[in-house]
C-alpha cells in the first residue's frame, strides 16, 4: 500500500518536472556544400594573426569574401569564438551570418551546455538563435537546457524575438532585396521530402512564402519584390515595395500562383531584376542552365549589373530530384556557385 501511495504521489511529478523533452528531428533541409577545411583553417589563422578587434573583423570579412560557399555548424562556432568580446561577436556573427548553412536544435543545446555560467549561456543563445534551423519547432527543448527559472523565461523571450532562418535563403539580411525563381517546367520535377513526394516549385514556394511572412517584416523600412521566370519574366509589382501587411500577402497570394512551364531565360530574369538600381541584393534560385544566353554572357553582364560584387547575387540551385543526369545537375549547380562567385554573394546547392 505504501508503495502503492508513493508512485501515486510520483506521477504528478514526473508529469511536471519530469524528463526535459527531446529536440525532434529537423525538417528536411540538406546542407549544400561548405568550405574546405583548409579554407576554414586559413581564415582561422589570418583572424588569430590580428591583434586588435579592427584586424579581427577585416580578416573575417576578407576571408567571407574569398569565397560563397558556407560554414556548417563546427566551423561556425570555431570561427565565432575567436571573438572574445560581446559587441566583437555581434558584429562578426552579422557578417557571418548569410554564410551559415544552419544549426539544429540539437546542435545549440550541446553549445549552451558547454558553457558553465548562465550569463555565458544566455548569451549563446542570443548569439546564434537565428542561425538554428529548427528553433520554433524546439523551443521547450532548448529552454530546458537552462537551470534557473529567470533564465529560462529570458530564453523563451529570445527564441520568440529571433528571426526565423529558412533551410534555402538562410537569413535574409540585405534591406532592399529581390528574389528570382525559376518557374521553368524542369522544376516540375519530383522528390522526397519527409516521406512525402512533392516538386522543386512546390518547396520553393514554401520556403519563399517562410521567408515572406516570417523574416521580411522583422526590419524596419525593408524593400522588396518577387520575379518568377521561365520563357518570360513576370514581375510582383513594377519596383520594390514595403513590408506592409496587404503586401505580404499579396506576395504570398502572387507566389502560390506559380506553376511549371517552359524554358529558362535566367538572363532575361537577372536583367530585369538588376534594372532596379536602388537594390541591395538578389536571390536568385534555379534548377537548370540557362536556354537564353550563355553562361559565359550571363556571367560578365551580372559582374556588370552587380556594381562587381556591391549588390551581390546569391544563388539557390535545387536540383533535388527530377530527371536529369548527374552530369547536368553537377553543370547547373557549378554554373549557379560561380554566378555568385563572381558578385560576391552566397551559394546553397541543394542536390547530389
Amino acid at each position: 500500500l505504501l508503495l502503492s501511495l508513493l508512485l501515486c504521489a510520483l506521477i504528478p511529478f514526473t508529469q511536471a518536472f519530469g524528463p526535459n523533452p527531446s529536440p525532434s528531428p529537423p525538417a528536411w533541409c540538406p546542407q549544400g556544400v561548405a568550405r574546405s577545411s583548409a579554407d576554414v583553417q586559413s581564415l582561422v589563422n589570418a583572424i588569430k594573426n590580428e591583434p586588435f578587434i579592427d584586424g579581427r573583423e577585416k580578416a573575417l570579412n576578407q576571408g567571407l569574401a574569398k569565397s560563397s560557399l558556407g560554414f556548417d555548424a563546427d566551423d561556425t562556432l570555431k570561427i565565432l569564438n575567436l571573438f572574445t568580446f560581446k559587441d566583437e561577436r555581434i558584429k562578426a556573427l552579422h557578417s557571418i551570418q548569410p554564410f551559415v548553412l544552419g544549426l539544429t536544435a540539437s546542435e545549440i543545446i550541446s553549445i549552451i551546455n558547454s558553457y558553465p555560467f548562465s550569463d555565458d549561456k544566455i548569451e549563446v543563445l542570443n548569439a546564434t538563435c537565428s542561425l538554428v534551423l529548427d528553433l520554433l519547432d524546439n523551443k521547450d527543448a532548448i529552454e530546458n537546457a537552462f537551470t534557473f527559472t529567470s533564465d529560462k523565461k529570458t530564453a523563451l523571450e529570445i527564441m520568440i524575438e529571433c528571426q526565423p532562418r529558412s533551410c534555402m535563403y538562410g537569413s535574409v539580411t540585405a534591406k532592399r532585396v529581390i528574389f528570382v525563381v525559376d518557374t521553368s517546367g524542369s522544376m516540375g520535377g519530383t522528390f522526397k521530402q519527409d516521406g512525402k513526394s512533392l516538386t522543386r516549385l512546390n518547396y520553393a514556394q514554401e520556403q519563399l512564402r517562410e521567408v515572406i511572412n516570417d523574416q521580411l517584416p522583422r526590419m524596419t523600412g525593408r524593400l522588396f519584390n518577387l520575379l518568377q521566370y521561365s520563357t518570360s519574366v513576370t514581375a510582383w509589382q513594377p519596383g520594390l515595395q514595403s513590408c506592409s501587411p496587404s503586401n505580404l500577402q499579396s506576395a504570398v497570394k502572387y507566389v502560390d500562383g506559380w506553376s511549371a512551364a517552359g524554358s529558362t531565360s535566367t538572363y532575361a530574369a537577372l536583367q530585369a531584376a538588376y534594372k532596379n538600381s536602388d537594390l541591395e541584393a538578389v536571390y536568385l534560385l534555379s534548377d537548370g542552365m540557362p536556354s537564353d544566353k550563355s553562361q559565359s554572357d550571363i556571367l560578365q553582364a551580372v559582374i556588370g549589373w552587380s556594381e562587381n560584387g556591391k549588390k551581390p547575387c546569391n544563388t539557390i540551385a535545387l536540383v533535388e530530384g527530377g530527371s536529369e543526369s548527374g552530369s547536368q545537375k553537377a553543370d547547373a549547380m557549378n554554373f549557379m556557385q560561380s554566378l555568385a562567385n563572381q558578385t560576391k554573394g552566397v551559394y546553397r546547392g541543394f542536390g547530389p
